[in-house]
């Protein structure tokens, strides 16, 4: 199709696209460092940040959680960063699982019978196991102003197995039975996302959600790697802000940031 007929096909998908202030480019080092220019740029002006959605066709140096880095082909992903203003006192803390139950269900409509999409903690996106997708949310405040919040996420959607960015990775491509068109699969993530930032507070939902499309069960072995330091202990669930509860040797021990490792394999 190339980036003219997505982009056209975008614009017919969001006929209301002018009022978002979509920012649409054909090729990028990433999206995230693109809205963290206009933050920069509005907040050095004493201007107060748009809300925005950045999506690049091509995405040639994305960043993922702790500085890894990748590209992809164009027109194969889904690259957006979303920027969103959000009060003092809201949960931007929820941002994370938020984002991750949105985009799993987004997805997930396009699976056949069998597959689902899983989450694994915090907020990769897996299919069978395998990861399609990922997020990365930077927040951006000043004591007692608003927060902005650049909500980042790459999805799979076409990728030739060669072409993927991590190991073990899938694509779309691999297990929708109708594969939907980039643009149509752009749409749906933004929908479903914007949908579901209006339930950022609603803990108890936003938690059962996330609880349901996990891919931890309870008892499995994990082991979680914070900085330099490894915890390993036995998943007994999540807390009420979501974070991973591990039954150690020392005790039961809550996980609030870190990178979740499954099995020896993993590792």
């Amino acid at each position: 199709m190339g980036f003219r007929g997505y982009l056209d096909e975008l614009l017919a998908l969001r006929p209301s696209s002018g009022r978002d202030n979509l920012i649409v480019v054909e090729a990028i080092g990433s999206t995230q460092k693109l809205a963290s220019r206009f933050v920069r740029e509005y907040t050095g002006e004493g201007r107060q940040v748009p809300e925005a959605i950045v999506i690049a066709y091509q995405q040639t140096a994305g960043r993922g959680r702790h500085g890894r880095s990748w590209s992809s082909p164009a027109g194969a992903g889904v690259f957006v960063t979303l920027l969103r203003r959000f009060p003092a006192d809201r949960e931007v803390r929820n941002l994370p699982l938020l984002m991750a139950v949105s985009l799993a269900e987004a997805i997930e409509v396009y699976l056949g019978d069998g597959d689902s999409c899983q989450l694994k903690w915090p907020n990769d996106l897996l299919i069978r196991k395998r990861k399609v997708g990922g997020i990365l949310i930077d927040i951006k405040s000043r004591s007692g102003e608003a927060a902005v919040g650049l909500l980042g996420f790459g999805i799979n959607h076409s990728h030739r197995t060669e072409e993927l960015p991590a190991k073990p990775s899938i694509s779309l491509a691999d297990c929708a039975p109708s594969l939907p068109s980039l643009a149509e699969l752009t749409d749906r993530v933004l929908s479903t996302t914007t949908h579901h930032l209006t339930r950022l507070e609603d803990q108890d939902w936003l938690i059962d959600h996330y609880r349901r499309k996990s891919v931890h069960a309870l008892g499995d072995r994990l082991t979680c790697k914070i900085g330099e330091r490894y915890i390993d202990g036995e998943f007994i669930g999540f807390d009420r802000q979501g974070s991973l509860r591990l039954k150690t040797e020392q005790g039961e021990e809550c996980v609030t940031t870190g990178e979740i490792f499954q099995g020896a394999g993993d590792l």
